[in-house]
């Protein structure tokens, strides 16, 4: 019904009140020639008033000649009035016609990007390649890939570990992960110390400057000595040295998640419902009447197209979208194979990530066992040969008596 009378309001329609003697001949003629009449009703033995659209009006006029009806316009509806109405005042369609495009523009395109996680990556260079990869400001966000985006990025940049995008209305949220930088070097002239950054077993040693001291399948734990910069002489007393080398060890990256066997899914039915607001200039209104849950079970999206006038924190209008989308939560079991899997795909990748390219993968366990009827505790382990030797500036005052 509701869609019935917006589309009535753009065609147009009039109520008219028709007097006559053969009124329901006149009914009779109008139906049988398609002229679909509404809000039909008696106010006389000889007059009645009905709702019928612009068209239809104009196929009126030869029936009420027929049947010696007279008919007149009691009241008019719809654009093409509003229209006929205001097509002098320019100014006030042209005003229409710009905000709603602005309007349309704001909510359509991306007008910000905002990047945090970025510590060593410069954010015009993070920019930069997004604008090459095809966001930037003023893109259309239906055709944004973020998926691509994002495989690009992590191509391109080295440093990055994971990249996410997340587009909200007209501003895109970009959120970078560094991988991570444990290893600080220092200048030659800087004495330091080699200390394990991971427990591991040592594997190779290649030291170029310092003092030795561990032996290969010695087990070390994190912040071991491995280098000495600081060496005893009998003639010479201590001396201190800038130490250099690389120190590989196996080490064992492990993650452990339960599983339930029984647990709820999400099966979204396709319904949704849009309920948009206006914020003009600090002023919220509503362009929806309803209130409350539009259904029992649902998620939320909120999407705000917001320009700010001047500097940020100014005056500013928005158009803000709530999109409501209805699931049925339903009951789910998997076997404990399935339990497995998902564990061994999702823990593996996170260990991936975590490890990144800073060390080769030896070799991958995946051990699982029913923790009770309803659950399966999975473990992944990963054996890694990689560089555990971190630089460490030395405090001279530790070694005066």
């Amino acid at each position: 019904m509701a869609f019935t009378n917006i589309l009535a309001f753009f065609k147009g329609s009039v109520e008219i009140e028709a007097e006559g003697l053969f009124l329901e001949r006149f009914l009779n003629i109008c139906m049988r020639r398609g002229i679909f009449l509404s809000d039909v009703k008696r106010i006389s033995d000889e007059k009645i008033c009905a709702r019928i659209g612009i068209g239809g009006f104009k196929e009126v006029r030869p029936i009420a000649k027929k049947t010696k009806t007279r008919v007149r316009i009691k009241a008019r509806e719809g654009m093409p009035f509003l229209i006929h109405r205001y097509k002098k005042r320019r100014a006030v369609i042209v005003g229409v016609a710009l905000f709603l495009g602005i309007l349309w523009y704001l909510s359509s395109h991306i007008m910000g990007i905002d990047i945090v996680g970025n510590e060593r990556i410069k954010t015009a260079e993070i920019e930069s390649q997004l604008k090459n990869f095809g966001l930037y400001r003023g893109t259309l966000v239906s055709k944004i890939d973020r998926r691509l985006i994002q495989n690009k990025m992590m191509t391109t940049f080295d440093e990055i570990a994971w990249i996410g995008i997340n587009i909200k209305g007209s501003r895109a949220y970009i959120e970078v992960r560094e991988r991570l930088d444990t290893k600080q070097s220092f200048d030659e002239d800087v004495p330091c110390n080699i200390i394990a950054d991971r427990d591991g077993v040592i594997k190779a040693l290649e030291v170029r400057s310092g003092q030795t001291m561990v032996k290969i399948n010695d087990m070390v734990e994190e912040g071991d000595l491995l280098v000495s910069g600081a060496m005893d002489s009998q003639v010479a007393g201590i001396r201190y040295a800038h130490s250099d080398g690389a120190v590989y060890a196996e080490t064992i990256y492990k993650k452990v998640r339960e599983y339930p066997l029984e647990f709820t899914e999400k099966v979204y039915t396709g319904q949704e419902k849009k309920r948009r607001s206006i914020e003009v200039f600090g002023q919220k209104i509503n362009l929806y009447l309803k209130a409350g849950q539009p259904f029992e079970y649902f998620d939320q999206d909120n999407q705000k197209a917001e320009f700010c006038f001047g500097k940020p924190g100014g005056l500013s209008v928005g158009m803000t979208t709530d999109v409501y989308k209805e699931y049925i939560p339903e009951k789910r079991t998997r076997t404990v194979k399935q339990a497995v899997e998902l564990g061994r795909q999702e823990l593996s990748g996170e260990i991936a990530r975590e490890v990144g390219d800073r060390a080769e993968i030896l070799s991958k366990n995946v051990t699982y066992q029913e923790t009770d009827k309803k659950k399966v505790e999975v473990t992944v382990e990963i054996v890694c040969r990689e560089d555990i030797a971190r630089q460490s500036a030395i405090d001279k005052t530790e070694n005066i008596d």
